[in-house]
């Protein structure tokens, strides 16, 4: 029939053997129905296709078309690859009243992809719905297609056992490597279906074998940890390695095309089946943003920015932005809130009105007292509720301290306890360490120290440094636990290690003067304390200066006292100024002398000149008598 199909474009008959010609070529085409090109006759009609749909599955009747027909269908397909929509439907509207289903098909084709008009799935729902009720050659696509629309609710109910038997239907009819994909998706999800891994595999594998590149994917997946086959390293190397080749060949036959570019480039990511393959991630992402893909716009913005490249990321972003990705949106509404507020706000308001939590999320925390945009908390909080009621936890962690606090609004325990939970219960670590210090102190809720305890345990377990800190001070000092120095020693030593400065005073005092239940340990107590001192921790600055200068517990040293007071002194540390000031009577013979005097003139001196001030003090400290200091320093 093809043949003879082929040939007709070619040659026309004598007017006098066309009524011949026309009766040859209808019996011909109704024997290809009969053959091969018929309807879903052996397809049985299931109970769970809707009455309504079931003549696309039950057979039907063929209309015949001739070789004209076909001709008029190709000159419809020709104008609607020109993007002449109104030459195609003048074309197959006449053919559609006939009832002949390619042109129901063709018609539908021109809605769903908007081929010189607005997409219009509905509609193309309804034609290829008509291009069913009888068999034809197009009815494994128009099955697809329309299963399409189905399993993905697009511009119909979803109906996903619907879907399935569409896409059943068109691997029956041998429709190609895409109705095969379709079908063992469904299969393994369990979709409108009882899910089947084995049927699956077979399908994906006689896609693969026609070469595609979406069935290569899909077995590595499935191979790889947590798929759905058993896990075969060398298999998911193998079959990533072909859907990239795949990908190539059409990067090759098609440089600009998107979709494949951001592929490979999603390939070689760092959890791509590839990855982490750094540099071809890098230049497949390039081209892909080159090529206009909006995500990979996005991707490669961010890349420059944390590059340095500010204006070529911001550009990047906005092209993205522009192109409607919300996540690019969101990420320059970020980048530009320092630097340009007002279209910061802009592009995060899109981006959350588009539905981006984080969007939300960031905008609220600008609202916020020293945020990037003017203060406003009732913006703060709109925008801050909207994320949380999203699932973003920062949000909710957020809206629990500003509650609690009472900050831009009325304070509320109850409410902000009620974020926190909201918080933790999403797997925020700040929440949980604010709310386990909340119950171990019992402060405006009621006390429950084991819950307090479990909550900042489990932080501290996962490596958070500040709730291994809580959780040490809490058994150094016995704050609803029994005080256990072993336990105080071995949390607080984890947060000493993730450089928390506050747990290493803490622990470096208590060595020092062996205090809480610890044996007295100078060294490791001046190890620790220096390290918090490096970490500019004014209490551990003010400690070890006192020390220095009274030379009890180590080597008395002037110039190192004066240094650390000092420091001490310059960040606003009460203890630190007080201490100079009375080492300055003192040392003068002035201890009866009025120590607001003494004060004032320290801050003379921290005002002024770092270095000049700096040796006023060791001067004055190196100077005096060391009895006058120490009895300061009591």
């Amino acid at each position: 029939m093809m043949v003879f199909l082929a040939l007709s474009r070619f040659v026309v008959p004598a007017p006098g053997r066309l009524a011949m010609l026309v009766a040859s070529m209808g019996t011909v085409l109704l024997a290809g129905c009969v053959a091969g090109v018929g309807g879903s006759g052996d397809t049985a009609v299931h109970d769970d296709i809707p009455p309504a749909h079931r003549d696309w599955f039950d057979g039907g009747q063929p209309v015949d078309m001739d070789s004209m027909d076909w001709g008029r269908i190709e000159f419809a397909r020709q104008a609607a690859a020109k993007g002449d929509a109104r030459r195609a439907v003048g074309i197959l509207q006449p053919m559609m009243n006939e009832g002949f289903s390619p042109a129901y098909y063709e018609a539908g084709k021109l809605h769903e992809d908007g081929i010189g008009t607005p997409p219009d799935p509905a509609k193309a729902a309804i034609y290829y719905g008509k291009a069913l009720r009888s068999p034809s050659n197009v009815l494994g696509n128009a099955s697809l297609r329309l299963g399409r629309l189905y399993r993905d609710g697009q511009a119909v109910e979803r109906n996903e056992t619907l879907a399935y038997h569409l896409f059943r239907q068109a691997v029956d009819r041998d429709t190609g490597a895409s109705a095969l994909v379709a079908l063992a998706e469904m299969l393994v999800e369990g979709r409108g279906v009882e899910a089947n891994t084995e049927e699956a595999e077979a399908l994906y594998s006689r896609a693969a074998d026609l070469g595609y590149p979406q069935a290569f994917r899909a077995l590595a997946e499935a191979h790889a940890p947590g798929g759905w086959l058993e896990r075969d390293d060398q298999l998911v190397r193998e079959y990533a390695q072909r859907y990239a080749t795949g990908l190539e060949k059409q990067v090759q036959a098609r440089a600009d095309d998107q979709d494949a570019l951001a592929a490979l480039a999603r390939l070689h990511d760092e959890d791509g089946l590839l990855g982490p393959r750094p540099d071809a991630y890098r230049h497949w992402l390039r081209r892909a943003a080159e090529a206009g893909h909006a995500g990979s716009l996005g991707k490669a913005g961010e890349i420059a920015l944390e590059e340095g490249n500010v204006q070529h990321g911001l550009e990047m972003l906005r092209r993205s932005a522009e192109a409607g990705n919300v996540y690019a949106m969101t990420d320059l509404g970020r980048a530009l809130l320092e630097r340009d507020p007002a279209r910061a706000e802009q592009w995060l308001q899109a981006a959350a009105e588009k539905g981006s939590v984080n969007a939300a999320a960031s905008l609220g925390r600008a609202y916020l007292p020293g945020g990037e945009l003017q203060a406003d908390h009732r913006r703060a909080r709109t925008w801050l509720s909207r994320a949380s009621e999203g699932g973003h936890a920062g949000a909710a962690a957020t809206l629990g301290r500003l509650y609690l606090r009472g900050d831009g609004v009325a304070q509320d325990t109850s409410r902000g306890v009620a974020y926190l939970e909201r918080a933790v219960a999403q797997g925020h670590a700040g929440a949980r360490i604010d709310l386990g210090k909340l119950l171990l102190a019992g402060d405006g809720v009621n006390q429950d120290t084991q819950r307090g305890i479990s909550l900042l345990r489990s932080a501290a377990e996962r490596g958070n440094a500040d709730a291994a800190h809580s959780l040490g001070d809490a058994y150094l000092e016995g704050k609803g636990v029994e005080q256990d120095p072993r336990q105080a020693e071995k949390w607080l030593a984890q947060a000493v290690d993730a450089g928390n400065p506050f747990a290493t005073y803490s622990l470096g005092r208590t060595h020092l003067y062996g205090e809480k239940g610890f044996e007295p340990n100078v060294a490791r107590g001046r190890e620790l304390l220096a390290q918090a001192a490096e970490q500019q921790h004014a209490g551990a600055q003010t400690l070890l200066g006192r020390e220095y200068l009274r030379g009890e517990l180590f080597e008395k040293d002037p110039d190192q006292g004066a240094s650390y007071l000092y420091q001490a002194a310059r960040q606003g540390h009460s203890g630190a100024r007080l201490a100079l000031a009375k080492a300055y009577l003192w040392a003068n013979g002035l201890e009866g002398a009025n120590q607001e005097q003494a004060v004032l003139w320290l801050d003379d001196i921290l005002d002024g000149d770092s270095e000049v001030a700096l040796a006023t003090m060791r001067q004055l400290l190196t100077e005096a008598d060391d009895k006058a200091v120490r009895d300061s320093l009591q």
